[in-house]
């Protein structure tokens, strides 16, 4: 007998990659920005992280970890002073590059985007903690206050997880991923595009995360987070549906993220399947893959509806 082969997933095998902002361009402007509140800080000190390009700098030698605090420090100081507070966007922009600092060099290509090159380690397990203690100790600041600093504190959240290429269940603990959860879900479904834009990518890497966790850590049983990853994406799939005019780029980014919680390196997780298939999604899907492909918008609706084909291939 020869042995059905699995579905081909050409659209999905695309997003296999953790999403990354790690454009430099605006570290300069930034730092002009913040000099006030460090006058020693340097453009350089954080480009020669990314681009191999600049004179060697003894910057290499700093552990990231001690750069993620002085940056972290920076961020205090500019968040006590309340007649500065639009100045906190510029510190968080300088966060979100740090926090995907590695101990080594790395080299940025002609658009500012990452390409790692030699040895180097991921940002540790302490830096992550430190990190979040500091968010949580400032969450009136960062998530309750104005949208641009919610959505640059999820954009650091997702360069954050895209490093989390190991379990790292024991730094970011259950409770530190709960409360994450709460703001990021709440605003996925937001009227304002770049809350739910943010909050989509750290979603997607959630998923990224616990697929490549899967692969070096099997287990027939699904975790809580995969549970919820699924649910508001088989929730806002079903809204999305309901509605007149769907939001093609949001349907993409919630098919490519229960993709990749249904299948990982090793194959169709059957347990993942079941569970979608139990919240009633195979039929809403079926229906997609048969949608007209509208002109208006027709690249975004032809990878949605691809999408939706190579989703309902794997549900079987």
């Amino acid at each position: 007998l020869r042995m059905k082969s699995p579905p081909r997933t050409p659209i999905l095998n695309t997003y296999s990659q953790p999403l990354v902002s790690n454009n430099t361009q605006a570290v300069p402007l930034c730092i002009a920005k913040l000099k006030h509140y460090d006058p020693t800080l340097r453009a350089n000190f954080i480009l020669s992280h990314f681009d191999s390009t600049k004179p060697p700098s003894n910057n290499h030698s700093v552990p990231s970890s001690i750069i993620v605090q002085r940056i972290l420090t920076l961020c205090s100081k500019v968040t006590e002073d309340a007649n500065n507070t639009k100045l906190l966007t510029f510190a968080l922009m300088l966060l979100r590059l740090v926090v995907l600092m590695k101990d080594g060099n790395t080299s940025a290509d002609a658009n500012g985007d990452n390409v790692p090159s030699g040895h180097h380690s991921d940002i540790s397990s302490d830096t992550t903690q430190v990190v979040f203690d500091w968010m949580q100790a400032n969450e009136g600041s960062l998530l309750q206050n104005q949208t641009c600093h919610t959505a640059m504190t999820y954009c650091i959240w997702s360069n954050m997880i895209s490093t989390w290429k190991e379990d790292r269940t024991a730094a970011v603990d259950a409770s530190r991923l709960e409360w994450m959860l709460e703001y990021v879900l709440r605003d996925v479904t937001s009227s304002q595009a770049q809350l739910q834009q943010a909050a989509l990518c750290v979603l997607y890497n959630l998923a990224w995360w616990k697929s490549v966790e899967q692969q070096t850590c099997p287990d027939d049983d699904i975790d809580e987070i995969t549970v919820t990853l699924i649910c508001a994406s088989v929730q806002g799939l079903l809204d999305q549906m309901m509605q007149q005019q769907q939001e093609w780029q949001l349907v993409t980014r919630l098919m490519a993220l229960l993709g990749r919680l249904i299948v990982n390196s090793s194959g169709t997780r059957s347990e993942v399947v079941a569970l979608i298939q139990d919240l009633g999604l195979h039929d809403a899907l079926r229906e997609w893959a048969v949608v007209q492909e509208p002109a208006a918008v027709k690249e975004d609706s032809v990878k949605c509806i691809g999408l939706a084909k190579e989703l309902v291939s794997l549900l079987g």
